[in-house]
């Protein structure tokens, strides 16, 4: 039943260590753009902290394998909590919905699931067993996030409407909103003042058209006010959709 159990725990962080150092940094949507975990050494570093977490859930003799997994667990729950409404790049470059209460849940049920591992009664553990039921939990999430993944409509990548202002929106308590405005300070001031920000404070969403995107994420506003082109989100992305702005001397967001 340990072998099972720690299987399992096993399989997610497997496939989420393998996306990280198989996707390019460029594909991440990652949510750290300064310090240690800045990317691209960010998602390699946290990749291969993954892996090794595996390796010790798969070999390592009891108490050792399930507290590597409850360390694990409530590492990543810590990580969610504090991620809360930024995008998610759990597993690479698959278009999740941005970190929730959910991927907060799921972690902290991991991690008790850990606990239970260590409280169960000792046997002889089977390392070949746990690292296929590991494996096979990894490709059966792989593959479910790429079903769902073609499921969703393509993001429309180049839009032929003009865009005057954007409409843009970040968190009070998100890092990669802070790199963004670094990135905004050093835009001339009619492209600046084109941008109208909103700040999400604690407790507060994004509005239904923006749901499952995490910040900072924007959309275009056209010459008669209204939303036009698919929103964005992630630095990159919304830096490249302010920098399609058609200034205006009276630009300005209706």
């Amino acid at each position: 039943m340990v072998d099972v159990v720690l299987a399992v725990l096993a399989g997610p962080v497997l496939a989420a260590g393998l996306a990280k150092l198989a996707v390019p940094a460029s594909r991440l949507n990652w949510p750290y753009q300064s310090g240690l975990l800045a990317a691209p050494r960010g998602p390699r570093l946290v990749g291969a902290a993954e892996l090794t977490a595996v390796v010790v859930l798969v070999l390592a003799p009891g108490p050792w394998d399930a507290l590597s997994g409850f360390v694990a667990y409530a590492a990543l729950a810590v990580v969610a909590f504090r991620l809360r409404g930024q995008s998610c790049a759990c597993f690479g470059a698959a278009r999740l919905a941005a970190v929730g209460s959910g991927h907060v849940a799921l972690n902290a049920v991991g991690a008790s699931a850990a606990v239970a591992a260590f409280l169960l009664p000792a046997a002889s553990p089977s390392p070949a067993g746990r690292a296929v039921g590991a494996v096979l939990v990894a490709g059966l999430i792989a593959g479910t996030l790429w079903l769902l993944d073609r499921r969703k409509p393509p993001v429309q990548a180049v839009c032929g409407t003009p865009i005057v202002a954007v409409r843009l929106y970040e968190s009070s308590t998100c890092p990669a909103c802070r790199s963004l405005e670094r990135l905004l300070d050093t835009m001339a001031d009619d492209r600046r003042n084109a941008v109208d920000t909103t700040v999400l404070q604690e407790g507060q969403s994004l509005p239904d058209r923006l749901s499952g995107l995490g910040v900072p994420c924007a959309i275009g506003i056209d010459a008669g006010g209204n939303e036009v082109c698919e929103p964005v989100s992630g630095v990159g992305e919304v830096k490249a959709l302010i920098d399609r702005i058609t200034v205006r001397n009276d630009a300005r967001v209706g």
